[in-house]
């Protein structure tokens, strides 16, 4: 098992990126890093911080898919 097993990535990172974006991220600065299963997590370029912005999903699994699934849908 690995620390990032619980982790979610979603199948469409768009969707985070509008939701967030809507909410007042600066697209440029930011790259998509994760999500759980209520926030979306994205590292600002040069600092290196983390800022969150509560998904559309609410808890909901549809389009998020498990860092354990996401390596092994990579390894295909």
């Amino acid at each position: 098992m690995c620390v990032f097993d619980n982790l979610i990535v979603r199948d469409d990172i768009e969707q985070a990126f509008c939701n967030a974006i809507r909410k007042g991220l600066d697209s440029n600065k930011y790259m998509y890093m994760h999500s759980t299963r209520w926030f979306d997590y994205f590292k600002h370029i040069d600092t290196r911080g983390y800022t969150k912005y509560f998904n559309l999903f609410g808890g909901i699994k549809n389009n998020l898919i498990t860092m354990k699934e996401h390596r092994s849908k990579s390894l295909v």
